[in-house]
């Protein structure tokens, strides 16, 4: 018997421009009216996880950031981790380096360092608006906690090549996943969404194969690793393809595996 039902956002249960199919909601909603519960992992903040908890009217565990952030549906935070000031600043010394275009980010906010990346930023696919500040460098020294660090270029091939410089000269402090087409995640070594519902399934002492994760991208590898009931979106990419058991081509199509 399924009791937790897992799903990605972006590409998943969001369209690019946040569009969520009424057919989806629905299906959540069914599965959470019988007593099953529902739970958000993504690359987004927690504010914008609500944001989509309330656009489906549910309350539910909450995965933020890949997994730097798990709250439950109660509010209590179950889980946080996020960069050393030290490990931060040599990353975001080194991407500046190469003339990256970046946004870091602290729990509940975004930042940029330069206005000509904030008017390339596409606000229509945020709940939230991106921060304008020139001197990061000094907020990080001062105090500010980052969680994950994203890289956005329109040319999935060049994020690849960043995320192998990443892996080369960084390995032993960051992890990256490419999230989506045109973003490249870099986020505190070892933290993943896997490990984001690992900590809910302690919480919760939830087995295997009672949950069930429902992703899009290389992010989402790693909860699909933990569970027999695994659903991958069908334009995945077929590397992405080969960790999961299933593919739907819509959430709900998923959802309705539940009664069969």
């Amino acid at each position: 018997m399924i009791k937790l039902i897992v799903s990605d956002l972006d590409g998943t249960l969001l369209s690019y421009h946040k569009g969520l199919l009424e057919r989806d909601k629905e299906a959540i909603l069914h599965a959470v009216g019988n007593g099953t519960e529902f739970s958000v992992a993504s690359g987004r903040m927690d504010v914008e996880i609500k944001e989509v908890m309330g656009m489906i009217g549910a309350t539910g565990h909450r995965i933020s950031q890949n997994g730097s952030f798990v709250y439950s549906k109660d509010e209590e935070r179950i889980y946080g981790q996020v960069f050393s000031k030290n490990d931060v600043l040599a990353l975001y010394q080194f991407l500046n380096s190469i003339y990256a275009p970046l946004t870091i980010f602290s729990e509940n906010q975004g930042f940029v360092n330069d206005a000509t990346r904030l008017k390339s930023v596409d606000m229509s696919r945020l709940f939230f608006p991106i921060e304008l500040d020139t001197n990061l460098t000094d907020r990080i020294q001062k105090g500010l906690e980052v969680s994950k660090i994203s890289v956005n270029s329109d040319h999935t091939e060049w994020l690849k090549r960043i995320q192998a410089k990443i892996e080369e000269q960084f390995s032993f402090i960051a992890d990256s996943f490419i999230s989506d087409p045109e973003c490249l995640d870099i986020m505190p070594k070892a933290i993943n969404k896997g490990k984001g519902v690992k900590a809910i399934m302690d919480a919760y002492h939830l087995l295997p194969e009672e949950i069930m994760c429902i992703g899009d991208s290389y992010n989402d590898i790693s909860m699909f690793q933990l569970t027999p009931h695994s659903y991958v979106m069908s334009q995945a990419d077929e590397e992405v393809k080969a960790y999961a058991a299933h593919e739907v081509t819509y959430v709900y199509e998923a959802l309705e595996a539940l009664h069969k």
